[in-house]
């Protein structure tokens, strides 16, 4: 009986080792794979990304914003999306660079997406509501 435990053990390390080296085989083996297809793919870089934004939306075209750097324009492109949707005509867009502000040293906050006869939609008040205090409140703070 002591041996057929002792088998028995035996037989577990056996299986756990094969299994665990098999294991790291194959991890081992995905991990070359893919470090063969990182190498193969083509770097890029972030500034390729941008260009590639900018040629699909168009942003280097819109007039205003000369010497003001690309990812600045597209930074405003999206952020003023409401002004595009309301523009009856993309040709009508352009940006606005705030004054005094040179071109190449603009941010986000200095330059704006424009057409001529847009109004802003009026930003929303807060809605404050009173909150009056219970009259057992007032009762209990009241000594008389």
């Amino acid at each position: 009986m002591t041996a057929a435990i002792v088998v028995g053990l035996v037989a577990v390390v056996v299986v756990l080792w094969v299994v665990t080296r098999n294991s790291a085989r194959m991890k081992k083996e995905a991990r070359d794979d893919l470090k063969r297809e990182m190498e193969a793919l083509p770097s890029r870089d972030i500034m390729d990304l941008v260009r590639e934004e900018a040629a699909e939306t168009g942003v280097a075209e819109i007039p205003g914003a000369d010497g003001v750097e690309i990812p600045v324009r597209l930074k405003v492109w999206h952020r003023d999306a409401a002004v595009r949707a309301a523009c009856p005509d993309r040709a009508l867009l352009s940006f606005v660079l705030a004054e005094g502000v040179a071109p190449e040293r603009a941010r986000e906050d200095d330059l704006r997406l424009h057409f001529e006869g847009y109004v802003p939609a009026p930003e929303p008040e807060p809605s404050v509501t009173a909150v009056e205090p219970a009259e057992e409140d007032a009762a209990e703070s009241d000594p008389a």
